[in-house]
């Protein structure tokens, strides 16, 4: 594939990530699935198979975090997206408290729990 191809699939603009009637379609953006997968493959050297499974189960597990922080809905689509990301490179999953994306204020941060710092 080309770089300006390439390109063009991992292109996500904030109206992109706002234009979506809630967070759930923010995940079905085609460049922020790729943006996860291809940051995960580069930093983790995982298969882009195995990284698109990682994506598929770390979107459920946001979900699932979601319905217990209504908060979570209220942040920035950006902060959301970037927080995804920083995920996707630390290698880390949301499950069992390895990460967190914790909400402050109107933006969402990423955060390393214990058990991902062992």
């Amino acid at each position: 594939m080309s770089d300006q191809k390439n390109n063009n699939k991992l292109a996500l603009t904030v109206p992109a990530l706002n234009s979506r009637a809630n967070l759930a379609g923010v995940f079905e953006l085609e460049p922020f699935q790729n943006n996860f997968v291809n940051n995960l493959v580069k930093t983790s050297g995982i298969t882009e198979e195995g990284a698109l499974m990682k994506f598929e189960r770390e979107k459920i597990l946001f979900m699932k975090a979601i319905s217990a922080n209504k908060e979570l809905e209220k942040c920035d689509r950006f902060s959301i997206y970037s927080s995804f990301i920083e995920l996707a490179v630390s290698g880390l999953s949301l499950l069992d408290g390895e990460t967190y994306i914790i909400p402050y204020g109107k933006k969402a941060q990423f955060q390393v729990g214990y058990k991902g710092r062992i």
